[in-house]
């Protein structure tokens, strides 16, 4: 392959990766499932800080050790 070639196909993936790359989801979740799910987040940041996976450093700042 030459040189021009390749530059060509490179430059068709980035095209590609920048304007055919998936857009995000636009319906809003369901009430009942957002719920749901920041009650299993809740739980689980709960029992990261029992188990001492996940330590309190300041008000917004944790330190996770896996």
């Amino acid at each position: 392959m030459k040189l021009e070639d390749l530059m060509k196909e490179k430059s068709r993936k980035i095209w590609i990766r920048c304007y055919l790359k998936r857009e995000a989801k636009r319906r809003p979740r369901d009430p009942e499932k957002e719920k749901i799910l920041i009650i299993i987040d809740y739980t689980r940041f709960k029992r990261y800080i029992q188990e001492g996976k996940l330590e309190i450093i300041g008000d917004r700042r944790y330190r996770l050790r896996i």
